[in-house]
């Protein structure tokens, strides 16, 4: 059937946006645990 087609993608998309959306959470709290070890060097 079209629709359940049509369902099935709409699912699939929305849990790949739900992995990217946890991907980009993960990559922001590694890039402020990296600034603030950063900070602590000083030029």
């Amino acid at each position: 059937n079209n629709i359940d087609g049509v369902a099935d993608a709409a699912n699939t998309t929305t849990n790949a946006v739900h992995q990217a959306n946890a991907a980009v959470a993960e990559l922001a709290r590694m890039s402020s645990d990296m600034r603030q070890e950063i900070s602590r060097f000083s030029l």
